[in-house]
């Protein structure tokens, strides 16, 4: 980090690939919520102009919809060290606390 100190008070300055990560991470979640929803919206325009909709489509729409919640974490997990090590730390402790030690 490139740190900036004042008189007054002291701010830090983000390096300049942090912008660019966050719109990578931003980007991979817009695109795995319209990935997600699209099956949704169509089964709804289908069910509107009441055309028949296939079972399997029905369980794929509902479905898509769950991989969303599973997705950010994931996206944020390989997007950032941070998180990353959050995640670690939350595994370590459950995989610790499973094995009771």
């Amino acid at each position: 980090k490139t740190r900036t100190w004042t008189s007054e008070q002291h701010t830090e300055r983000q390096p300049k690939s942090t912008g660019k990560k966050a719109i990578i991470t931003v980007s991979c979640v817009a695109w795995a919520f319209v990935i997600s929803v699209t099956p949704m919206t169509i089964r709804i325009l289908l069910q509107i102009n009441q055309v028949f909709i296939d079972p399997c489509f029905k369980i794929v729409s509902i479905e898509a919809l769950f991989l969303n919640s599973i997705s950010n974490p994931l996206i944020y997990t390989i997007t950032n060290q941070r998180f990353r090590n959050f995640m670690y730390n939350i595994c370590s402790e459950l995989t610790r606390l499973c094995r009771g030690r």
